[in-house]
């Protein structure tokens, strides 16, 4: 038989574990540090915490280590467009391009793209451009600006 002063301690013990946090199953790698909603195990559904994000102007200079060459600028841009593309796809993220302007810069003479996004999450714009910019090895610089803060180095 059972002491009920064990069984008090066992529950007691039971009751004063924290839940652990679990990520939502499927989730791609570059979503799980951004998510704004953490699920715990055993609780219910509805205690799910939220953290509400600000969205922000974005500026993103990427560079590439190919020359600048206004006859070949058009095809430059086009590879940067499906690299995001892709990217966005692979990560099954879906934004609006209508808030996403991208320009051709000259950087030091290599081709270069200065993106700027309004209304983004600059966490979640970070950690997609390091996901991206690392598997291609044809960009050589990026740089973040988000809102008022200070530019950031990516690459």
């Amino acid at each position: 038989m059972v002491s009920p002063l064990i069984v008090l301690a066992l529950i007691s013990n039971l009751q004063a574990c924290t839940p652990s946090p679990t990520l939502l199953p499927n989730m791609p790698a570059a979503y799980r540090a951004t998510t704004t909603t953490m699920v715990y195990r055993h609780a219910p559904a509805r205690s799910r915490i939220l953290v509400k994000r600000e969205p922000e102007k974005v500026i993103v200079t990427v560079v590439s280590n190919q020359k600048y060459d206004p006859s070949r600028n058009t095809a430059h841009l086009q590879v940067f467009r499906n690299l995001v593309d892709a990217s966005t796809k692979y990560m099954n993220i879906v934004y609006d391009k209508n808030r996403v302007k991208d320009q051709i810069i000259n950087s030091d003479g290599k081709f270069g793209v200065r993106y700027t996004l309004n209304g983004f999450d600059c966490g979640r714009v970070t950690k997609f451009l390091e996901d991206t910019v690392n598997s291609a090895i044809f960009i050589t610089s990026v740089k973040i600006k988000c809102g008022n803060r200070p530019e950031t180095v990516l690459k």
